[in-house]
């Protein structure tokens, strides 16, 4: 994600960002510059936190960052990967691919799909969109 162009695009002070993006480290820019450099992708959690503190919605950082095709590793939650018309999340062995333009997402289980056409509100924010898969995933696995 390129943080730079939506810390300019948003105001936010990349200090600020990197403070609330890896709060554990003890140099915090010194692991954004690290994350951005070696093309890590954001975690769940951390793209909540910079739409919660740029106030742009998942997509506008998308478009503003145009990031390239790469797929970080599922950590404890959910991860994120942009492509070209999708977002695609991953946890574990499910995969959601979210198409923002028609508000519509697929849930997958390995390759089967799970669940589709699950209408997802236009105002709705990542983490509950993300509580809303989770609970797709809880009830398929009943």
């Amino acid at each position: 994600m390129d943080l730079e162009k939506i810390c300019h695009a948003s105001g936010v002070p990349v200090a600020t960002l990197a403070r609330e993006l890896f709060p554990e480290h003890r140099y915090p820019q010194h692991a954004l510059k690290n994350s951005v450099k070696a093309k890590r992708g954001l975690t769940s959690d951390q793209i909540a936190k910079v739409v919660q503190l740029t106030g742009l919605t998942e997509v506008e950082l998308r478009r503003i960052s145009n990031l390239p095709d790469t797929q970080t590793p599922p950590r404890n939650g959910w991860s994120w990967r942009p492509e070209a018309l999708k977002s695609v999340f991953f946890k574990d062995k499910y995969r959601v691919d979210y198409y923002s333009a028609t508000n519509v997402a697929y849930l997958y289980r390995d390759s089967e799909l799970i669940s589709d056409h699950v209408l997802v509100a236009q105002t709705i924010t990542l983490k509950a969109f993300l509580l809303d898969m989770e609970s797709l995933i809880t009830s398929s696995e009943a």
